[in-house]
């Protein structure tokens, strides 16, 4: 568990990438432990998931890119695809296939000779089941290629790849993974996050929508990592944004900007709800703030007498 978030800034020259940093099982946790986001032949991984299983999707893709010819999108995308096919595979075979000595390759080929048709095909069921209710790992991959880095209308590409497939989410210009990556989604679509926006409003609402995501079981408060990706050629590819400068963006978020409600507004909905139930009742705070603004307006009355 945790949340990875990827979003387009500057009508394409920046992607913005934060995640946290904790590590659990199903007994402990950790927090600043884990870096989940890499840099390999101009692209930026995310990682999600049970760790394990992330970190060989990880490596097989790395493989697959290390021995490309070149880093562009299509490439790129094809080693994805190489990845996803091997690892799903080797993952419901080291779980279900073992015992008979088989690997993905060796199952794919055997004949009815070992197994009935039967037996076989609840065998397919109950692998494609245990993988859709227990493969978690999931890698965002993210960034131009050389052609795009050079050509000036060049947007960027953000991958995602899961037991679902390959992914590419160019149009949306945002994507999240982990256990918080609904949270840190809606608050991205709440503030109408789009690739056109500044650098610095997508700064803001990346953070945002990872500290919405805190609240999320398993995902990381005590540090973020957050990185600009930049697509110009002639600059250092990315920055870190230090803990401190995030602590102060969260500082002032949480002073302005997290949601709470309104002063005033329980009085205003209490009017409304006492239209349907005219014995509702009050909380003590909202007493005890109602008798303190009373107190406030009777001595402002006074001093103004």
């Amino acid at each position: 568990m945790t949340v990875c978030i990827a979003a387009m800034a500057d009508n394409g020259k920046r992607i913005v990438c934060a995640a946290d940093t904790m590590i659990a099982n199903a007994t402990s946790s950790a927090d600043s432990v884990a870096g989940k986001v890499l840099m390999f032949r101009d692209w930026t991984f995310l990682m999600s998931g049970t760790l394990s299983p992330a970190d060989l999707l990880y490596d097989t893709v790395k493989r697959e890119m290390g021995n490309a010819a070149d880093n562009e999108h299509r490439t790129v995308r094809r080693c994805l695809e190489i990845a996803h096919r091997e690892e799903m595979g080797k993952w419901m075979a080291g779980r279900w296939l073992s015992p008979y000595n088989l690997d993905w390759e060796s199952y794919g080929r055997e004949h009815t000779s070992r197994f009935t048709d039967e037996y076989r095909d609840e065998l397919s069921r109950k692998m494609l089941q245990d993988a859709d209710s227990n493969y978690d790992a999931e890698v965002i991959v993210c960034g131009w290629g050389d052609y795009a880095r050079k050509n000036d209308n060049g947007v960027p590409y953000i991958f995602s790849i899961n037991r679902d497939g390959v992914g590419l989410h160019r149009t949306e210009g945002a994507y999240a993974c982990g256990g918080g990556a609904p949270a840190a989604m809606a608050s991205l679509y709440f503030h109408r996050h789009r690739r056109s926006m500044t650098l610095a409003q997508v700064v803001y609402y990346v953070l945002a929508a990872r500290f919405m995501a805190e609240r999320t079981v398993g995902v990381g408060r005590d540090t973020t990592m957050l990185a600009v990706l930049r697509r110009e050629a002639s600059e250092e590819p990315w920055y870190i944004l230090p803990a401190d400068q995030i602590n102060t963006i969260r500082a002032e978020w949480m002073r302005r900007g997290a949601p709470r409600m309104p002063n005033g507004m329980e009085d205003k909905l209490l009017k409304i709800l006492k239209l349907h139930e005219p014995q509702l009742s009050v909380t003590p705070d909202h007493m005890i703030s109602s008798i303190k603004k009373a107190s406030k307006q009777a001595r402002s009355d006074k001093s103004e007498a």
